[in-house]
């Protein structure tokens, strides 16, 4: 399957080891790089064609990974969107607080650039796997057409 990716870091390094990482494994999933939480956010909520997936760093000026995934996620449309977060931070607190604002990973970067694109690899594969079927958002409206069309049914 091919995903849309936004990848979050107000790193310029940590950026342009995302590209040069993407660039290698010459991959079919197209991406979006932003430096801040804000103008991520930003294009998430005006995005026609929202990401299939997230990854954003944790500790990032003016809105951090946790608060960004908070606010993405009080929108119903990404109420499914997988977000992972990349962090040098091993701190469970950090880790339990993303996990409860609603993150799917929690991930410590690797220090190592080859580790570092195994990692990314290893987290296309899973992602962008042709068995993984990605959950849908059902809107009210979409609610309410089900249940009549099980009433015709009936």
């Amino acid at each position: 399957m091919t995903m849309k990716i936004f990848f979050i870091d107000d790193n310029p390094i940590e950026r342009m080891k995302f590209q040069r990482i993407m660039d290698n494994l010459k991959t079919k999933h197209s991406y979006e790089i932003y430096n801040d939480g804000m103008s991520a956010l930003d294009a998430l909520l005006k995005a026609v064609d929202p990401p299939n997936l997230v990854l954003v760093d944790l500790n990032m000026p003016a809105m951090d990974g946790v608060e960004f995934i908070s606010c993405a996620k009080a929108d119903e449309r990404f109420h499914y969107t997988p977000f992972v977060i990349l962090s040098s931070s091993g701190y469970q607190g950090d880790v339990g607080e993303s996990y409860g604002v609603g993150a799917v990973g929690y991930i410590e970067k690797p220090v190592d650039f080859a580790d570092y694109k195994n990692l990314i690899r290893t987290i296309l594969e899973y992602w962008g796997s042709d068995a993984f079927i990605f959950a849908q958002p059902i809107t009210t409206r979409t609610k309410m057409d089900i249940e009549t069309d099980v009433r015709r049914e009936i």
